[in-house]
């Protein structure tokens, strides 16, 4: 069980909703600019997510674009891609709930 650093209670732990914020983060800047208001990397249970969350905030605070293939660029030139997993970063952003359609390559 994962605990919070605040008050030791149990943090809520969900991989598949996990990748569907970060999918919507990257396709919808409204749900962007929420997330990064209430989340930091340390939040995310999955490490792939906590990189693939601080890649999409680096690039939002530095006025770049966030969508997925903006993302996979950066992911790349960091050497993080093989963290993440090219096929896991597909598979995120195929989560229900999201537009899907892109794919890494």
């Amino acid at each position: 069980m994962n605990y919070s650093d605040q008050n030791s209670r149990p943090c809520p732990s969900d991989i598949p909703s996990e990748a569907a914020l970060l999918a919507a983060m990257m396709m919808d800047s409204e749900c962007l600019s929420q997330v990064l208001r209430m989340l930091e990397a340390h939040h995310f249970l999955r490490p792939a997510h906590a990189i693939l969350f601080g890649v999409i905030r680096d690039l939002h605070r530095q006025g770049q674009p966030t969508e997925p293939g903006a993302v996979f660029v950066e992911l790349t030139s960091r050497n993080l891609l093989d963290q993440v997993g090219r096929d896991y970063f597909s598979e995120i952003l195929e989560c229900p709930g999201t537009s899907g359609g892109y794919y890494a390559t």
